[in-house]
């Protein structure tokens, strides 16, 4: 769980686009490319889990609030 974790967030941070309109399609995007990196190694793919998603999107929110300035994050 804690892979499926780091994996959301990692592509939350290093490759989110905010000119990206479907964040679903972004989402898939980076699990196939982290897929391809897995497989070279002999390791299982990782499936999206929703509720992990929706978990780790509020956490980052929240973690954000901590470092940008009232009114810098709206």
């Amino acid at each position: 769980m804690l892979g499926k974790l780091a994996l959301v967030l990692t592509g939350f941070f290093l490759f989110w686009n905010p000119a990206l309109a479907d964040f679903n399609t972004f989402q898939k995007e980076v699990l196939e490319e982290h897929n391809k990196l897995r497989k070279i190694h002999q390791a299982p793919p990782l499936t999206l889990d929703a509720d992990l998603c929706k978990g780790a999107q509020e956490e980052a929110e929240r973690k954000i609030k901590d470092y940008v300035t009232i009114g810098e994050f709206t």
